[in-house]
């Protein structure tokens, strides 16, 4: 029973290693944001990684995205970042109409986490 529970512990622990990098691989990162964004059809997007900072035993780079689109596009958007693999937190989130149309102006503060390799 015991190693049943060890192996059970390290299936765990993979899948935690895949939500939480060695390094950083913001590439593969900004590669799936930038499609989730397209595949929402939102325009006037902006992807802006920030410095990477140390937090106790883990690196934190803050993203700042900008995009614009109807709500539905922006719900169904940030339901895909709620569900990503990786490990990521919205720090902050501002919605405003568009000056024109019936549009919304999102800007979105994340934070990704990594431990160094």
């Amino acid at each position: 029973e015991l190693l049943r529970d060890v192996e059970t512990l390290k299936g765990k622990l993979q899948d935690f290693d895949r939500r939480l990098p060695k390094r950083q691989e913001l590439g593969g990162f900004l590669r799936d944001i930038s499609a989730s964004l397209s595949h929402e059809n939102l325009s006037n997007q902006a992807i802006e990684p920030g410095k990477p900072t140390q937090e106790d035993l883990l690196l934190t780079l803050p993203i700042v995205l900008k995009f614009r689109g109807s709500y539905a596009s922006v719900a169904r958007f940030l339901e895909r970042i709620d569900r990503l693999e990786r490990l990521t937190r919205v720090q902050k989130l501002s919605v405003v109409p568009a000056p024109s149309d019936d549009l919304l102006d999102v800007t979105v503060q994340m934070n990704i986490y990594f431990i160094e390799s």
